[in-house]
């Protein structure tokens, strides 16, 4: 599949999406989360600077999304974004994740009992690509969205008020 026909791929899907207003990752992802018919958790992690910026690992009762905390938060909601376009376009796993993957996300857990229950793996560069053009299309859409500051937050009244007395 070629970019164009990624990209019209991927306006349907976030065409057809619930963007909360004002849009945060978390609540967005609580929406898609009741829409698929199981929960999307987001965990903070730690990678090495070498390593992934986020992974997913999908089970039947939720998904579970790990993203990077060294890093500004749009990049962590792209992140999110680009972990969510793996699920909703359906992309499916290809080979397992290594034991030092496993140690890192869950390290309570034994990593020959995740790979067993989850058979979860990698990418092709078609769905990473198609991952990333969603996650592009998120984020896009995300900024667009009406921004609303919280109704008790009073700094941003007197901002307001000062912004608007400079304007008569």
């Amino acid at each position: 599949m070629n970019e164009r026909e990624l990209t019209r791929r991927c306006e349907r899907v976030v065409r057809d999406l619930d963007f909360p207003q004002p849009f945060t990752i978390d609540e967005f992802c609580s929406r898609l989360g009741q829409r698929r018919g199981r929960p999307i958790h987001l965990v903070p992690q730690r990678f090495p600077p070498q390593g992934p910026c986020g992974a997913l690992v999908a089970t039947v009762q939720m998904d579970v999304i790990f993203f990077q905390v060294g890093t500004s938060v749009s990049h962590q909601n792209h992140i999110v974004a680009h972990e969510i376009g793996h699920l909703v376009c359906g992309h499916p796993a290809q080979s397992l994740l290594d034991d030092i993957d496993l140690q890192l996300f869950l390290p309570a857990i034994n990593p020959r009992l995740i790979r067993h229950m989850l058979a979860r793996a990698g990418y092709d560069e078609t769905a990473e690509r198609e991952a990333e053009i969603f996650a592009s299309l998120v984020t896009r859409r995300a900024s667009t969205s009406r921004w609303t500051p919280p109704s008790d937050a009073p700094p941003l009244k007197r901002i307001a008020r000062s912004l608007a007395a400079r304007r008569t």
